[in-house]
């Protein structure tokens, strides 16, 4: 995330939010997730983890019980990822999160209708 951020020099002429993919979080560890989140913190950059691109059924992200086990294991990544969210990133005092919030979006379907 850093590095991305530091690609674009006017980054934080604009913007003061980074909206970041779930596997981002996934991926990393709660340790790499608080060395990063420092470098935020100190640019008052505020994260926002975005669900959306795994909710679609199979195989990331099954929101709808009709599989105990893919649901059950959706359950787990979204809870860990959640979990993730919660790293304390100030090294000073130890009280800013990683994100504090999160967002999903279901897909809306399209139905054209003819006569």
């Amino acid at each position: 995330m850093q590095e991305q951020i530091l690609l674009r020099p006017s980054f934080f002429e604009r913007f003061d939010t980074v909206v970041v993919d779930y596997r981002y979080l996934e991926k990393h560890t709660a340790d790499a997730l608080a060395k990063e989140g420092s470098w935020a913190f100190k640019q008052r950059l505020r994260v926002i983890v975005d669900f959306s691109s795994g909710i679609n059924m199979f195989p990331d992200l099954r929101l709808i019980n009709n599989s105990a086990a893919d649901y059950a294991r959706s359950m787990l990544t979204m809870e860990s990822v959640l979990s993730k969210m919660a790293t304390l990133v100030n090294a000073s005092t130890a009280t800013e999160n990683f994100a504090r919030y999160s967002t999903v979006c279901t897909h809306a379907y399209h139905v054209t209708l003819t006569r």
